[in-house]
């Protein structure tokens, strides 16, 4: 069990038609959230999980009589299994998981309505569900070969909102498919002191939000990285890395994305040499 208090308040003054000021505000004391979970160690080497958790998210947008909408509610869910291998060297596992939240803001479609036509209002009415698969595994293969991968699922989609709203998608910012690779091997014998690593990071397709004017969509990328460290003793050691070393253009995944505004690129090709001293 989590308790949350809560406390916002918002003040607005328009100056340009010398409006009064307005406050509204939104308090909670001691919500409860309760939460928990299950764990079954059904073989030596695996353990299956169950989670549960309650969602208490409060908001700061308003409706059209300015009032602040009330928190997104809902629940989360998630089960899967994890496994140990090579005596402990190697962690796999395997997630399901399901969020479904009410209460979420819809942006009114027609700004007459709202006390504040310039900024707009909202109304309570959305209800998403996002649900997905995730696999890890992370560890050592043999003597000196690290290894971390991951691959995520996710499916989400609104399950009460306007046609439109719906056609439009929940989070379309958010990739349906993302893999991450990383490999590291520290060389044998006289060379221990050098290890060579890589990795790749790769998404599908997404777009950003879609509002009254305009809408932008992003290719899916693969952006490959690279890095060479040299243990000089047991104190001092130099790390060179290469980020995206293909010097792929892509845009960052921004919330806010729109044509003429907020399209900045992500990191271009660079490197970055480090120096590590421990005492």
């Amino acid at each position: 069990m989590r308790g949350d208090s809560y406390s916002y308040d918002y003040y607005y003054d328009n100056h340009r038609n010398s409006a009064s000021n307005e406050h509204t505000s939104l308090h909670v004391n001691d919500k409860f959230v309760p939460y928990g979970g299950l764990l079954w160690d059904f073989s030596t080497n695996y353990t299956w999980y169950l989670s549960y958790a309650d969602i208490y998210k409060p908001q700061s947008e308003r409706d059209n009589n300015n009032n602040i909408l009330p928190a997104i509610t809902g629940v989360n869910y998630e089960t899967g299994v994890k496994g140990e291998f090579l005596n402990g060297d190697l962690n796999a596992s395997l997630a399901l998981f399901r969020i479904i939240q009410s209460n979420r803001a819809l942006s009114e479609p027609d700004s007459s309505v709202c006390i504040d036509a310039d900024s707009g209002c909202y109304s309570s009415e959305g209800k998403v569900r996002s649900q997905g698969v995730e696999l890890e595994i992370a560890g050592q293969l043999t003597e000196g070969w690290q290894i971390q991968a991951g691959y995520t699922l996710t499916n989400s989609k609104y399950l009460e909102a306007t046609e439109s709203q719906k056609a439009a998608g929940f989070s379309p910012r958010t990739p349906k498919h993302m893999f991450k690779l990383y490999s590291s091997y520290t060389l044998p014998g006289d060379l221990s002191k050098w290890t060579i690593g890589a990795g790749l990071t790769a998404q599908t397709a997404t777009a950003t939000y879609i509002n009254r004017t305009y809408g932008l969509s992003q290719g899916g990328y693969t952006l490959l990285n690279a890095n060479v460290s040299y243990r000089y003793n047991d104190n001092l050691s130099f790390n060179l890395v290469g980020n995206n070393l293909t010097d792929k253009i892509y845009y960052r995944n921004l919330v806010n994305r729109h044509l003429g505004g907020n399209n900045f690129y992500g990191d271009p090709r660079n490197f970055l040499l480090t120096a590590k001293y421990t005492f």
